[in-house]
């Protein structure tokens, strides 16, 4: 999992002014617990991590109705 976010960072983003990578192009993964891996370098549950503007998780918004 290093390896790859690794490869995406160097690939796929620019280094922002805080020295944080920035995606410059969109990137499709197979959930959302491995694209919050990715930016998180470490294993995460996309479906808690994940909030929009309202602090909703994707699992309240999408599994949740």
């Amino acid at each position: 999992a290093i390896a790859r976010r690794e490869m995406i960072i160097k690939d796929y983003s620019q280094i922002n002014d805080n020295g944080n990578p920035v995606l410059t192009s969109d990137i499709s993964f197979s959930s959302p617990s491995t694209a919050a891996g990715i930016c998180g370098g470490c294993s995460s549950n996309g479906w808690v991590e994940w909030k929009n503007d309202k602090g909703q998780t994707l699992d309240e918004v999408y599994r949740n109705k």
